[in-house]
């Protein structure tokens, strides 16, 4: 029993180390109740100890008397780290009196990896504390490479997955939690039917939207050029930084007018003026240069003077002017071909009641490029605009089969450039040609890139909002001085009842007497019902900019269309109705980025359930008919078939909305009211008495539809800035535990 009490005793004062002491590893909690005395040998082996006496060769006296503080408590009687502790302190007292200034040697220890596990250890310690998961794994990874069995470090991998896995889950909650919010709150948005024409957005957005600057041609042909730079395979050799004496030469002032001067003497007079080393190749030289500036400085002259196919680069403190070589590289152009063809339109026949179904069906279908097609494309684009004078007519794709014709494209030139591609590979264009083409072929490939950024995303919102009202009372009278009246007076009021919802409701039913049973008996019925609904169907698709796109969302219903009879047997011919919302479009973003003009075609189709049934006879009870063979064939008397309805919401138009904005493209409201009177004449006009000889019933029905269409255009440039600019803010998380913030933000 002592025994299991000096053990409880032990793992108290343990934990108690660990609670309070979290830099002590947990390797190191040893009881030390029963030791007071230890041999040198033990002494020796104290792995704070050593470390201690390491920082303390290193002069570094700070962590040489924690490391013998942490001696001491795994020792209290080893003598050695005492006496270490306090010439620690000692030292690093007088150090703090002295300045600080003897500056430390290179340290000797720790010299194994084993040495810097505590501090690492404590490190990861805070780092979990502070929601730094991935540090701390690597801490801890650091330290399990180099003793793959410690204690401690695995003790506290175990302790961080879990931690981090709370918090994330905790996220992951948190973020379910708002998104459920945020779709009721944009499902109680989508169901208001409003009545303007037009609805702009709110007011902030609208700003933002009206203030949004156009994106810089330059800034996005540069930003489009880097794009384009990473993604061709030879890349243009790297410019080095121009010496003072070029930057002054490029920057000096000159005046000059030549009339059908050489190249060289030109080139020569430059020299001359701004005194720099120039030289020009010989096959350059004789080129006629007529131009006539004044007092510019010679790097804006050197854009003019130079004809078109020549150019300058610096060597050292050299300008070398030369006619440009043709250049190989090779362009990937997959973003650029991607297939941004329409889509085929989605087609309803309602019209088509003599076949066995009516479907949703494509329309004609759409011709859509092939790969090699569009890479012609492309490359009739680069050649008819980008110096077509410089191309031959080595121009178009490699590996077609012999069967396919490929077409012709006409250069006006008789150049050397050329532009192939591989049937393959149509990603890859291998160009041939200048410098100075290659330059506006970035600045072409940029530009094309950049009017592929936008996107939209268009949501169709079909709202019915119906309310229903009914109330009908009526009486009768049933029997008068014990004779039955039924048939021989009748106001109607026994039919009172109301059904809008679909089952029949009889509502009050009071039968009444006059003067005793004998005398007047009389039932009053009474009914009021109504009924409101709202329905919601909103049908959502993101397309890219002018591109045709299409969404259907249906079920299938089937039902008995007619029948056959074969051999006096009846089979049922099944068609189908689609039920559904389908949703065509085509959006084409304004050139100022506020507006988009839609192509749009949505639809709802509705099937009123349950579907009514017609029962027919062609021909007689037990006729008989002859048969081609002799026979005869019997046809049953009655046959039945289903005649659906089918409720169709649909319209087609081209319109402009705003950017966020909402637009009523469609609707229809109606207002059904029927008012019944009943009753026998005269008595039904007596006031207070004609409830009694009369039955009053009225509906009233108000159904209304609203087709509204609301798109938001998506521009990849601002998407990107307010994710960035939502991962950088932190203020949507300073309420939020810290653990779960930390997460968030990550």
């Amino acid at each position: 029993m002592k025994n299991r009490l000096t053990l409880g005793l032990l793992f108290v004062l343990s934990m108690s180390f660990w609670l309070f002491m979290p830099g002590l590893p947990l390797a190191q909690n040893k009881d030390t109740s029963h030791q007071v005395q230890k041999n040198p040998d033990e002494a020796a082996n104290n792995y704070y100890l050593k470390t201690a006496m390491g920082y303390f060769a290193a002069q570094d006296y700070t962590k040489a008397a924690e490391a013998a503080e942490l001696a001491i408590l795994l020792d209290p009687g080893c003598a050695e780290a005492q006496t270490l502790l306090h010439e620690s302190q000692r030292l690093q007292d007088a150090k703090k009196q002295t300045g600080g200034t003897q500056a430390p040697k290179e340290p000797a220890a720790p010299s194994s990896p084993e040495a810097e596990i505590p501090s690492l250890l404590e490190d990861a310690r805070i780092a979990i504390r502070e929601a730094r998961f991935d540090e701390a794994q690597a801490l801890l990874y650091s330290i399990l490479k180099t003793d793959p069995l410690n204690k401690n470090a695995l003790y506290l991998k175990g302790t961080m997955n879990d931690l981090k896995h709370g918090r994330v889950t905790e996220s992951l909650k948190t973020t379910g939690s708002q998104e459920k919010h945020r779709t009721d709150e944009h499902l109680r948005e989508s169901i208001i039917p409003y009545q303007d024409i037009l609805r702009y957005p709110a007011e902030v957005q609208w700003k933002d939207i009206a203030n949004r600057k156009l994106p810089e041609l330059n800034k996005i042909v540069e930003e489009s050029k880097k794009t384009t730079d990473k993604l061709r395979l030879i890349s243009n050799p790297s410019k080095e930084s121009a010496s003072k004496v070029i930057d002054d030469a490029l920057n000096t002032i000159i005046s000059f007018e030549f009339v059908d001067t050489p190249l060289k003497d030109v080139v020569a007079f430059v020299r001359e003026k701004t005194n720099t080393n120039m030289i020009v190749d010989a096959e350059a030289g004789g080129a006629q240069i007529n131009l006539k500036l004044n007092n510019v400085p010679l790097k804006t002259a050197f854009r003019y003077l130079l004809p078109k196919g020549y150019e300058y680069v610096i060597e050292g403190d050299i300008f070398h002017i030369y006619r440009q070589k043709m250049e190989l590289r090779v362009y990937d152009v997959r973003d650029i071909l991607i297939n941004l063809d329409d889509k085929e339109p989605l087609m309803f026949d309602i019209t088509a009641a003599a076949t066995s179904q009516q479907a949703i069906s494509r329309g004609a279908p759409v011709h859509v490029k092939d790969a090699a097609e569009r890479v012609m494309d492309l490359i009739e684009q680069i050649t008819t605009t980008v110096e077509p004078s410089s191309w031959s007519s080595n121009l178009g794709v490699i590996g077609i089969p012999a069967a396919i014709i490929q077409r012709r494209i006409n250069v006006p030139g008789q150049g050397t450039g050329s532009i192939v591609a591989r049937m393959g590979q149509p990603g890859d264009l291998v160009v041939v040609n200048s410098k100075s083409v290659h330059e506006q072929i970035e600045i072409f490939l940029a530009s094309v890139r950049s009017s592929q950024n936008l996107q939209v995303s268009i949501e169709a919102r079909f709202i019915t909002v119906t309310d229903k009202f009914l109330e009908d009372i009526g009486n009768n009278f049933l029997k008068f001085s014990s004779q039955n009246l039924s048939g021989i007076v009748d106001t109607g009021g026994s039919s009172v009842g109301g059904n809008l919802s679909g089952k029949d409701i009889t509502g009050l039913n009071l039968q009444y007497s006059i003067f005793g049973n004998d005398a007047l008996v009389g039932l009053l019925r009474a009914v009021q019902e109504s009924k409101g609904s709202e329905i919601l169907n909103s049908p959502r698709i993101t397309l890219c900019n002018t591109q045709r796109g299409n969404i259907a969302v249906v079920k299938t219903i089937n039902y008995v269309q007619s029948t056959s009879v074969k051999d006096g047997v009846v089979t049922p011919v099944i068609g189908t109705l689609p039920e559904g919302t389908t949703f065509d479009v085509r959006p084409v973003v304004g050139a100022d980025r506020k507006y988009i003009y839609l192509e749009v075609t949505p639809s709802v189709f509705d099937v009123e359930e349950p579907i009514p049934s017609f029962k027919f006879s062609g021909v007689g009870t037990g006729t008989t008919i002859g048969g081609a063979t002799g026979g005869t064939t019997v046809i049953p008397p009655d046959q039945t078939v289903q005649l659906p309805q089918v409720n169709i919401s649909q319209v087609s138009v081209t319109v402009c909305v705003p950017d966020k904005g909402t637009l009523m493209i469609g609707g229809m409201g109606a207002i059904n009211k029927d008012v019944l009177t009943s009753g026998i004449p005269i008595l039904s006009k007596i006031p207070i008495l004609k409830t009694l000889f009369s039955r009053n019933r009225k509906t009233s029905e108000k159904k209304n539809l609203i087709i509204l269409l609301r798109p938001t255009i998506l521009i990849k440039e601002e998407q990107e800035g307010r994710f960035l600019g939502q991962s950088n803010n932190t203020s949507a998380v300073k309420d939020l535990p810290n653990d779960i913030g930390d997460t968030i933000q990550r």
